[in-house]
């Protein structure tokens, strides 16, 4: 939930305890045990979906692993190839085998799989020739284990996002009862503003939105070089939800390195490090509205 859902489901369940403590009174007035199911309801319904919607990253995450693990394989596969192919001069098979990680980072999946399938069939066709780069049998193997991996997560990391869409939308029919409910009951509550004025005003400090407080701040952190320590100015963050090809937010890291981003919503995130000279590195975090993100991240010169 975001923020202001957070603060709202926070209110409903503190409404409910109010109601119970205050049962002799709320007897009073009619058909208020009704609108109190119902409103026990839409929190059960919010709950439920929530914590299914808490389930789902799992099988992102799972699919992230196995998605950056082929692409590791892959241009490690390519690098030997085109070191052969060179060796033969082999023009065809040296444009064929220039695979680059940030390519391969930019891709849909499927096309992923794609250009590694294709990749390990150049291997097979110059196989006999291929062992002293370090490409045989038992490589292929390996690499073929990492495609069929990878795409059998793609249907499940789908089935994921579906389920991810149908939880929100029950999860926010359970707030649309709740209010619906507090309309009712509000309307309830005006009988007895007179008689009860005590209950009355502690039910309207209870129906409060109390909006919660967090820093402004979401993520922060340095970009610096794994083998002096040195701070990469200049770096590209670029940040895409878990399982989308959208970007949502470019940073650049400034002249020591560092970088600072406020405006992001909480969510699961795969973030690419790009900086000419380095490796690439694509890493999963996850923003939260209660505690700022540290994203220290060491890079590999190429």
């Amino acid at each position: 939930m975001n923020n202001k859902k957070l603060a709202k489901f926070k209110m409903l369940r503190n409404l409910i305890i109010f109601f119970h403590e205050n049962s002799a009174i709320i007897e009073k007035l009619p058909n208020f045990n009704e609108f109190l199911a119902d409103l026990e309801s839409a929190v059960a319904l919010i709950t439920e979906n929530d914590e299914e919607k808490g389930k789902v990253p799992k099988v992102t995450e799972q699919k992230t692993i196995l998605h950056d693990a082929l692409i590791t394989i892959t241009v490690d596969h390519a690098n030997k190839l085109h070191a052969l192919a060179r060796f033969l001069k082999d023009q065809g098979l040296m444009s064929d085998s220039k695979i680059y990680q940030t390519d391969l980072s930019a891709i849909s999946a499927l096309e992923l799989v794609k250009r590694s399938n294709n990749l390990h069939g150049l291997i097979n066709n110059n196989l006999s020739q291929s062992a002293p780069y370090l490409l045989t049998e038992e490589s292929q193997t390996k690499l073929r284990t990492a495609i069929d991996a990878f795409n059998g997560s793609i249907p499940q990391s789908r089935q994921a996002q579906l389920k991810t869409k149908e939880c929100s939308m029950l999860e926010d029919q359970g707030f649309e009862l709740a209010e619906n409910t507090l309309e009712e009951m509000d309307a309830l509550a005006e009988i007895i503003r007179l008689s009860d004025p005590i209950f009355y005003s502690k039910y309207k400090n209870a129906r409060k939105t109390i909006e919660i407080t967090y820093s402004t701040l979401k993520a922060q952190g340095t970009i610096t070089d794994l083998a002096t320590g040195k701070p990469i100015p200049g770096a590209i963050l670029t940040f895409r939800l878990q399982g989308s090809t959208d970007v949502v937010l470019e940073k650049e890291t400034a002249a020591k390195g560092g970088f600072m981003i406020k405006s992001l919503d909480d969510a699961i995130y795969e973030v690419t490090i790009e900086k000419i000279g380095f490796k690439t590195q694509t890493i999963t975090v996850t923003i939260s509205w209660d505690e700022p993100c540290n994203l220290d991240v060491k890079m590999e010169r190429v």
